[in-house]
């Protein structure tokens, strides 16, 4: 790496750490991602002062053709972003190179989910007669109307929705306030044994 590159490289490092408080490993993640990008604009001898946007692009295309994922490019990205934002306020450069680049689209995880069997062993417990005490009884009674109270919620409604509401009941939430819920049959039912 060339002198010119290492130090500023070192000054937004010292930054990171000093200024910002960031973690070592954050810390190191950035000095990786600007690592290879200094590589990158050496191969086409040009330093990190004098980077263009095309050279942000090029970069972000090779990473896409070595098989890099969205996300790993979204964060390589941002870091760029922070380094040349820093570089702007010390006022290094004149422009920044990374201006109207888009990151990556990344695809939405979805949260994990129970799956059926899981489902119907959790309404199962909850179902089961009991020879315990009344008070036992009451609290497996208690979470089967819970559990169907959260099913709609869990599921956005995709099986349990096709049951006609019988009536809304309210139930509280955070700070005493109340949000109505529609409840259904199959929750009456489960209150009712």
């Amino acid at each position: 790496m060339k002198p010119e590159n290492q130090r500023v490289k070192e000054w937004f490092l010292d930054y990171l750490k000093v200024e910002k408080g960031l973690a070592l490993l954050t810390v190191r993640a950035y000095q990786s991602d600007l690592i290879q990008f200094t590589e990158f604009l050496e191969s086409r001898r040009r330093g990190l002062l004098q980077a263009r946007r095309e050279d942000v692009r090029a970069f972000m295309s090779q990473l896409f053709s070595n098989g890099v994922g969205d996300r790993s490019v979204a964060r390589k990205l941002s870091t760029l972003r922070h380094f040349y934002k820093y570089l702007l306020l010390d006022r290094m450069i004149q422009h920044d190179p990374t201006l109207e680049i888009d990151s990556p689209r990344q695809w939405k995880v979805l949260p994990k989910s129970l799956a059926g069997s899981e489902i119907d062993l959790m309404l199962k417990s909850a179902g089961a007669k009991s020879e315990r005490p009344k008070s036992h009884s009451m609290t497996l009674m208690a979470m089967r109307a819970l559990i169907w109270l959260w099913m709609p919620t869990a599921l956005r409604g995709s099986i349990f929705s096709m049951h006609a509401a019988v009536s809304p009941i309210v139930c509280p939430v955070l700070r005493r306030r109340q949000a109505p819920v529609a409840v259904n049959r199959r929750m009456f039912n489960a209150c009712e044994d």
